[in-house]
């Protein structure tokens, strides 16, 4: 169609365009009865167009003695309100699926409102780094109060092995319970060190020479296992 006028081929796309919408809008099944051929190429200002349209078999013209009529072929399939409904309906799915596909994009500029006064950190890095902080927290073991035969069983191996007094494990236990697990002013994290430490100490008071070991401890001070835990909070203990 294109050579047989001489144009583009995007004016005869164009043209089918314009006549499509015309029929469109001027019927629902296809059929425009009443109307010239000559009479819709110039009133559409396309003259010969619709002529050729019909040797292509895009458009049919009946003539008779009932009267004349225009009939799009394949009407129902493409120009509709059915297949309209389709298309908006397509393009509505089309969209969404745009829209969700934007949504799993990860931002690379961050907008405005999500800078941290201040600083550089966007508001998501800023999650991201409470996160890591807050798995850290959940991988550091929680503490939990030993039994009096765990600190007697640990304190007997730890005097043996390193040739240290022996720590009276009653009398661990007994002084850590009354003051909550406290090392200092902070909850405990080891009560390990800490028996190493009144072993290192001497300050355990009531500490006993064990009837399987040849070291014995000079006794300490309760006060003096009180200052030095006061003193160095740091340790944990």
């Amino acid at each position: 169609m294109a050579r047989m006028l001489k144009t583009r081929p995007e004016h005869v796309a164009g043209y089918c365009i314009r006549f499509w919408g015309w029929v469109s809008r001027q019927s629902e099944d296809g059929i425009i009865r009443g109307v010239d051929l000559d009479v819709a190429e110039s009133v559409l200002g396309l003259p010969h167009f619709l002529g050729m349209m019909r040797t292509v078999g895009w458009l049919e013209y009946i003539e008779d003695t009932s009267g004349t009529a225009i009939i799009i072929p394949n009407f129902d399939r493409h120009l509709s309100n059915s297949a309209k409904n389709r298309a908006i309906a397509a393009e509505k799915k089309r969209m969404q699926r745009a829209r969700g596909s934007q949504k799993s994009v990860p931002v690379l500029s961050p907008k405005k409102g999500d800078m941290c006064p201040g600083s550089e950190t966007t508001r998501e890095e800023k999650i991201r780094e409470e996160l890591k902080k807050e798995s850290k927290k959940e991988k550091q073991p929680t503490f939990k109060i030993p039994t009096v035969e765990q600190v007697a069983e640990y304190a007997k191996c730890y005097s043996e092995e390193k040739s240290k007094p022996l720590v009276d494990a009653e009398t661990f236990h007994d002084h850590y319970t009354q003051n909550g697990w406290l090392a200092g002013k902070v909850k405990m994290k080891d009560w390990k060190a800490a028996v190493r430490l009144w072993s290192r100490r001497h300050g355990e008071f009531g500490t006993k020479k064990d009837e399987g070991s040849k070291y014995s401890s000079r006794a300490g001070t309760l006060a003096e296992v009180r200052q030095y835990c006061d003193e160095h909070p740091e340790l944990g203990y």
